[in-house]
């Protein structure tokens, strides 16, 4: 019996792939709308490979991160994010014609940030070849068109998802988890978190990023930020508070709507920067933080958002650290740095590691789980 399953199952996933195959894609004409499997194609997990590619990268396999982008981009073609990536890794690996050709792409696709691309590191080993002068000239031009860029301040109404507990009742009281998602996440993306709250009377909120990324064409796989995708420090300085800010706001709008006891906040990879920056800048707002695969910021440098004093006055939190102990993306000694330097600062700190990637996981969530039920019978 298991061996007519395993047959069939093979046949299955067989046909499946050889009608991908054997389509040729170049004219809409050639597509068979009414074979069932045409469409398998759409349930491909792209993020999967934007994070093979993103370790391929940090590894310098820039071959391997090339062919990652590449089966991408296939998918999201207009997405100048990893246009402009592929040109780097070429650039890496000195291969000047194509580093060339996928930067006039992907300016073409809408990635603007100019001064990055006179200053990336990908690009040392060709910027001195004739074409590739050529095509600086080339995106100057372009860029002279779209004139100058300024930053001003203005308000705007940003997305939050809600999940609530399975058996919610207004009448009762709540402690409310507020979830950050790393970069290029979404509330869409994050609010699946919830799922582990939702059967522990927890609200989990997934609040959005306030930027698109500057290189995303913001249509296909909408991909969003905390903090402004440009290299410019100042532009962090001011940006940075306008987050934390936002977050707070998050914070106020569910103490007026709902009946809450606690409030934690929680943050994944680049959301665990802001987890730092807002829950110890704003620590009496908040039970506890939970800062998963991400970094403590620097204090006290030119750049900083955060000083050593408001670091120390934070102290009242309690904080629980994950990180994976194959984490390729944000090494796990980050994860520790952040550990000692809050110890030292008076922190009561829970340290889990886990055995995975930059990624969530179920074990990891249960520890969290546990932590969360101390914390709320203290």
């Amino acid at each position: 019996m298991k061996s007519l399953i395993f047959f069939f199952l093979f046949i299955f996933l067989y046909s499946s792939v050889s009608s991908q195959n054997n389509t040729d894609w170049s004219k809409p004409e050639n597509i068979d709308p009414m074979n069932e499997h045409i469409g398998d194609f759409l349930d491909t997990r792209l993020e999967n490979y934007v994070l093979s590619a993103s370790v391929a990268e940090i590894e310098e396999r820039y071959e391997d991160a090339a062919r990652y982008y590449l089966f991408v981009l296939r998918y999201d073609y207009k997405n100048a994010d990893y246009i402009y990536k592929l040109a780097r890794c070429y650039g890496f690996i000195n291969e000047y014609e194509l580093t060339s050709k996928y930067l006039i792409r992907a300016v073409n696709a809408g990635y603007n940030d100019f001064e990055n691309i006179k200053t990336d590191k990908a690009f040392e080993g060709i910027k001195r070849t004739y074409i590739f002068k050529e095509t600086i000239k080339e995106i100057n031009k372009y860029k002279n068109k779209l004139g100058s860029v300024v930053y001003i301040e203005g308000s705007k109404l940003n997305k939050c998802r809600i999940k609530l507990p399975v058996d919610y009742n207004s009448e009762n009281e709540y402690s409310l988890v507020i979830g950050l998602h790393g970069n290029g996440g979404s509330s869409d993306s994050f609010i699946r978190v919830g799922d582990y709250f939702a059967n522990k009377n927890f609200i989990f909120a997934a609040p959005q990023g306030a930027y698109v990324k500057s290189q995303s064409n913001g249509k296909l796989n909408a991909q969003y930020s905390w903090e402004i995708q440009i290299s410019d420090v100042e532009l962090w300085k001011r940006g940075d508070p306008l987050s934390e800010e936002y977050i707070v706001n998050v914070v106020k709008y569910f103490k007026e709507n709902y009946n809450i006891r606690n409030v934690y906040l929680l943050g994944f990879s680049q959301g665990t920067a802001y987890t730092y920056l807002t829950g110890i800048k704003n620590s009496e707002l908040f039970k506890g933080i939970i800062a998963l695969g991400g970094v403590l910021l620097s204090l006290d440098e030119d750049y900083s958002v955060m000083t050593q004093e408001q670091l120390n006055k934070g102290k009242n939190l309690k904080v629980f650290i994950g990180h994976g102990t194959q984490d390729k993306v944000i090494y796990i000694k980050h994860g520790r740095s952040a550990e000692k330097r809050l110890k030292k600062a008076g922190y009561d700190v829970t340290f889990f590691t886990y055995e995975a990637g930059h990624r969530l996981t179920k074990n990891l969530f249960n520890e969290i789980l546990k932590w969360l039920e101390d914390s709320e019978t203290e």
